[in-house]
């Protein structure tokens, strides 16, 4: 680029996966056209644009590599998951190295040669003698090219920071919501706590009045034997 497992890290890293992908492509696209090029100033702005995108494609990849990591760290993607991005990001590490290779070997540098030479004798100043046959730079042309990738750059990566923030957000809204959830159970279970307390306590009061009450009618019963008893002698006696 938590106590839950929240998709849209994922998704983030997918959509950062894509977009590498398409860079990838659109330096090789561009490698081609800058190889056909017949003028000077247009090849030398064409490098100068794909110079700035094979940095930005080695950053995006190294990024992606520590965010990567952090999600399995996380368990937020499974083993082989982790081992299915990592083969994807070790093939897009190759790729680059191709790309590399393409950008400093052009397979028609034959052409750039004839090229330059063509250039070289095109230029006023040139002295026949001198050997040098390094391509004229367009410095004003190489400056824009430069300042237009950079705020290029920028608004990439204020559009990854605008999503980053976007994602932190909305997991600081579910953190905030499971703590209310939780203070809410906590209330719940309290009050049952308290309820059962005085359930217990009425449980044991009425226990205690149900004993009094059988002790009391089990004496009242005695009672009532012995005056029967006693008032039958009487009749039985004065009879």
């Amino acid at each position: 680029m938590s106590l839950i497992n929240i998709e849209d890290n994922e998704d983030v890293w997918l959509t950062e996966l894509s977009a590498l992908q398409n860079l990838g492509q659109r330096i090789q696209i561009q490698i081609t056209e800058r190889d056909s090029q017949n003028s000077t100033a247009e090849y030398n702005k064409i490098s100068a644009r794909i110079r700035i995108q094979l940095k930005q494609f080695e950053n995006e990849h190294t990024q992606l590599n520590k965010k990567l990591q952090i999600l399995a760290k996380n368990r937020k993607v499974t083993s082989d998951e982790k081992e299915r991005r990592m083969r994807i990001l070790e093939g897009l590490a190759t790729k680059k190295i191709q790309l590399d290779s393409r950008f400093q070997n052009t397979p028609s540098s034959s052409s750039r040669a004839k090229l330059f030479e063509t250039a070289k004798r095109n230029n006023p100043f040139n002295d026949d003698d001198d050997d040098d046959d390094r391509p004229i730079l367009d410095t004003n042309t190489s400056i824009e090219v430069f300042r237009d990738e950079q705020q290029q750059i920028i608004r990439q990566q204020d559009d990854s920071l605008e999503s980053l923030s976007k994602v932190i957000s909305r997991q600081k809204n579910i953190a905030i919501r499971i703590g209310t959830e939780v203070d809410n159970q906590n209330d719940i279970i309290d009050n049952i706590a308290e309820q059962m307390d005085r359930t217990s306590t009425r449980v044991s009061s009425s226990t205690r009045n149900v004993e009094d009450v059988a002790a009391k009618d089990s004496t009242f019963g005695y009672w009532i034997v012995i005056i029967s008893l006693f008032v039958a002698i009487i009749i039985v006696g004065i009879l």
